[in-house]
């Protein structure tokens, strides 16, 4: 066992395991009604390095492995491994200058001081809480959208270390916390030089796009539409 997700939700969270001396798989694990110490179940086998063996896995169409309620988890003898433990090494962060020049999508890491925008509110049709912040580094500053429980994990005006974000493209690249999400302290950055961001208009979202052709069909939009001929 290498990793165990910290931030579960109501419903799975992730593993990753070492399957060889240079190689890891992530799993996605299932919580059944009930099951609330079977996240513990895996944080017990990490901190020991337990082996474990996982027998009966579901693959879904997208590959993804699942361990739901038919799986079996045992314990497996030290001496049937065949390879060292090797803890999981950590993801080094992505600069907020490269996300902003070279990326339109993906999961980044990033490192720098936190800064609340506004309070938490509820979006429309949605069940959780969202608070706008905004991280810099060294090298830029980009917006953060920080959702539900990792609100509560932060002060603001602080270095954190925010693990797994999704960059999206809303009025802008913007990054957004997952499940999948850790948040941890930092190490303090001189972010004196970097300049604050401006608000623009943003009509393009993805500069890769260089043109545009537009297929035009004809419609009928008035009442006689619906007459019968």
């Amino acid at each position: 066992m290498q990793e165990v997700q910290e931030v579960p939700n109501s419903k799975n969270f992730d593993i990753r395991v070492q399957t060889a001396k240079d190689d890891t798989k992530s799993l996605r694990v299932m919580v059944q009604r009930g099951e609330s110490s079977k996240r513990q179940l895996f944080l017990d086998k990490l901190q020991a390095q337990q082996p474990i063996t996982l027998s009966n896995l579901q693959v879904a169409p997208s590959n993804t492995v699942f361990l739901n309620k038919g799986t079996f988890i045992q314990d497996a003898p030290p001496h049937s491994i065949q390879f060292p433990f090797k803890p999981a090494a950590p993801v080094a962060p992505t600069t907020v200058d490269a996300i902003l020049k070279h990326h339109n999508s993906g999961n980044f890491t990033v490192s720098g001081c936190l800064k609340w925008l506004g309070e938490p509110v509820k979006p429309e049709h949605a069940t959780k809480l969202v608070r706008k912040a905004e991280i810099t580094d060294t090298t830029g500053t980009i917006n953060l959208s920080v959702w539900d429980d990792h609100i509560k994990q932060i002060d603001g005006e602080k270095f954190y270390t925010v693990t797994n974000c999704k960059l999206k493209q809303y009025f802008g690249k913007r990054l957004a916390t997952t499940v999948n999400t850790s948040i941890s302290q930092a190490e303090e950055q001189d972010i004196s030089h970097v300049q604050p961001t401006q608000n623009q208009a943003n009509w393009v979202c993805c500069p890769e796009i260089m043109n545009v052709y537009l297929s035009v069909y004809p419609v009928c939009n008035n009442r006689d539409c619906q007459k019968k001929k």
